[in-house]
């Protein structure tokens, strides 16, 4: 097993899914799910499938993590978070977000 598939692997036995349900889940064929068992997981893809299994990128990615490190860790921390988040409701959550800051910025000035 490619070990790019291993954390994939292990959170599918957890949650006790299979690959095929992985791959309904993240708009691929079965088929190009069990190729990435031996031939590794491509890069454009873990997006999707941290979010398919309530993960974040760098859970999933581990010391293969290269994303945008933000200054502030608690900037950072909400990124993380985000990341968990099923694609299509991100934009919301962070809508969400930034209605809260804006309140907090307008309470501030009072």
């Amino acid at each position: 097993m490619h070990k790019s598939y291993k954390t994939i692997h292990d959170k599918l036995v957890e949650l006790e899914r299979t690959a095929a349900w992985l791959a309904r889940h993240i708009g691929e064929s079965p088929q190009l799910v069990n190729h990435w068992k031996n031939r590794g997981v491509p890069a454009n893809k873990t997006k999707k499938i941290a979010a398919a299994l309530g993960m974040s990128r760098k859970e999933l990615e581990g010391d293969n993590y290269k994303r945008y490190q933000a200054s502030d860790p608690l900037t950072q921390e909400i990124i993380d978070i985000l990341d968990r988040f099923p694609e299509d409701s991100r934009e919301k959550e962070l809508a969400f977000i930034k209605n809260y800051l804006n309140t907090r910025r307008e309470s501030t000035k009072k």
